[in-house]
């Protein structure tokens, strides 16, 4: 019998299957159950507390819930982070969740965690090389706009040195954004033409295979499979210079980055070389993907360990929100209290009578000095 491990993981990953090569490789040692949590459109958790002692790893993939951690009776909990999703997450975030062992695909995460005392496991993942490259129209580029942080208008300007032949725009959105449509005379100049959600997987990739060019959609990532997959398939890339895209394209040699606060043309000059070079990147990179395989099951395996850092460096927990959210908290707690005791200090023998009489004594002599300057001046 196969030891069991569970996943949990985003419901949206059924529909874009970006987390089953992680599933899949690890089914090649396990009876893997992999759980969809859709919380996060406002349905019902998780029911997880049959995860005991008798399951190898529970495993969250992207998504982790204090209130999943506390119902599992297994021990060995692993959290795999993507960049986009944690990567600014404050530290009070990362105390809660200090002795769970932690797979980072991001090499800038996974620095900072292991800053942060968390055992880690630093991993690259490269998808598998396409033996059969289709030939792109040159000129032509593909664009997924899945958020609005990147949209055509910026999109536009970075391609604005080529002479474009046509514009590919998929519009599916990711969930919480919405669709930023170009003008009707840019429609006309680019020859831009949409799709929505593809069929199947193969349309979507004749679609890239189609067109030279691939836009990076986001503006960080978490692994980055569209572009590793662009990559793969020989396209061109332009992302932003942000994790993990420049943890894999070198500007001007297997891709190009931007600075998305200074949008500007790039120069495509060595556009053919530059997708030469990014096939090269990912036959290399699949070679040491495929040798890391083991080092994930040993990391799986190995017994979880106590992350002492928090306990050295005590306020090392507390960031600003923190700070903030406990300030508020007292003076929310205090304040009712002090100012029931500051009216019977007050009501006390007549105490505010005095104090309004020597108020008055105070406040005259004032008065009348007043009067006798404004008497003066006149």
């Amino acid at each position: 019998m196969e030891d069991k491990i569970a996943v949990i993981g985003h419901s949206y990953h059924l529909k874009t299957r970006s987390s089953s090569f992680f599933t899949d490789l690890l089914r090649k040692y396990y009876n893997v159950e992999f759980m969809a949590d859709s919380s996060w459109q406002g349905k019902k958790g998780l029911k997880i507390s049959h995860l005991d002692g008798s399951y190898k790893a529970v495993i969250f993939f992207q998504m982790i819930s204090q209130e999943y951690l506390k119902e599992i009776e297994c021990q060995n909990v692993i959290f795999v982070p993507m960049y986009d999703q944690s990567g600014d997450a404050p530290m009070s975030f990362w105390y809660r969740l200090r002795n769970v062992k932690v797979i980072s695909f991001c090499k800038a995460l996974g620095t900072h965690l292991h800053m942060l005392g968390f055992d880690v496991l630093d991993v690259t993942y490269y998808p598998k090389p396409m033996g059969d490259l289709k030939l792109a129209t040159s000129n032509t580029c593909f664009f997924w706009q899945r958020t609005n942080v990147i949209s055509w208008q910026k999109v536009k300007v970075l391609l604005s040195n080529l002479r474009m032949k046509s514009v590919h725009i998929h519009t599916a959105i990711d969930p919480g954004y919405t669709f930023t449509k170009p003008s009707l005379r840019d429609e006309k100049r680019y020859n831009i033409h949409y799709s929505k959600w593809f069929r199947n997987q193969c349309d979507y990739l004749q679609a890239v295979d189609e067109n030279q060019i691939y836009i990076a959609p986001r503006l960080k990532e978490g692994i980055g499979m569209s572009f590793l997959e662009a990559m793969a398939r020989g396209k061109v890339v332009v992302a932003a210079d942000r994790p993990t895209m420049n943890e894999y394209i070198k500007n001007g040699y297997n891709g190009y980055l931007f600075d998305p606060d200074k949008i500007e043309p790039i120069d495509f000059s060595d556009i053919e070389k530059v997708g030469a070079n990014a096939i090269l990147t990912i036959e290399e990179g699949y070679q040491k993907w495929v040798s890391q395989e083991r080092s994930i099951i040993d990391f799986i395996e190995k017994p979880v360990r106590k992350n002492f850092y928090f306990r050295r460096h005590p306020f090392a927990r507390f960031d600003e929100l923190t700070i903030k959210s406990v300030f508020k908290g007292v003076i929310k707690a205090i304040l009712p209290f002090g100012i029931v005791k500051f009216v019977r200090y007050l009501r006390d023998n007549g105490r505010w009578k005095r104090i309004i009489k020597e108020a008055v004594k105070l406040v005259i002599p004032y008065g009348v000095m007043q009067i006798i300057w404004k008497a003066k001046k006149r």
